[in-house]
């Protein structure tokens, strides 16, 4: 398993803010912070009754598989990216 820490702050207003990630692939920090950037709208942290700004750590953990058969990658992984051997999507073989 692999690891990515993504560390971002749920603003006054309940927004997630100030989306940072660190990993060992450029791309796969860009996805993280696509998906927290998803986030729905939060119930901000409160301190003597008034809504404070909160920073949060988040460990995505993930798995890159030996072979991946008829997957439409959303990014051209580098020549070293772990695990992919080839890709070619415009066959349909079936289900992975």
């Amino acid at each position: 398993m692999n690891r990515i820490y993504v560390v971002f702050k749920i603003n006054p207003k309940g927004d997630v803010v100030e989306i940072m990630a660190r990993g060992p692939y450029k791309r796969l920090e860009e996805e993280a912070i696509r998906v927290v950037s998803l986030l729905p709208k939060m119930i901000p942290g409160r301190q003597r009754d008034k809504p404070v700004a909160v920073k949060y750590s988040l460990p995505i953990m993930y798995e890159v598989r030996e072979h991946i058969y008829n997957f439409n990658y959303p990014f051209s992984p580098p020549e070293n990216f772990p695990g992919i051997y080839s890709c070619d999507t415009s066959k349909k073989t079936g289900n992975l």
